[in-house]
């Protein structure tokens, strides 16, 4: 997911740098799918840091479903 993309939907992009591309060559560009800023149902993981308390506990929050298996 980039911030400076829009959307929800995977495009293509001719990149340089930044996130989803890292090079140590100067002037390698690579064409890489990547998705857009704003979450969707098709998003299957997010990554993210709790950095204050609010006023709802975490686990009444997210509710977390057992697989079977």
């Amino acid at each position: 997911m980039r911030k400076d993309l829009p959307g929800v939907k995977r495009r293509n992009l001719l990149l340089t740098t930044g996130i989803g591309f890292g090079t140590t060559e100067q002037g390698l560009r690579r064409r890489k799918s990547v998705r857009g800023s704003s979450i969707s149902p098709e998003t299957s993981q997010l990554n993210l840091k709790v950095t204050q308390a609010g006023s709802k506990p975490l686990e009444e929050l997210i509710k977390v479903e057992e697989k079977k298996k």
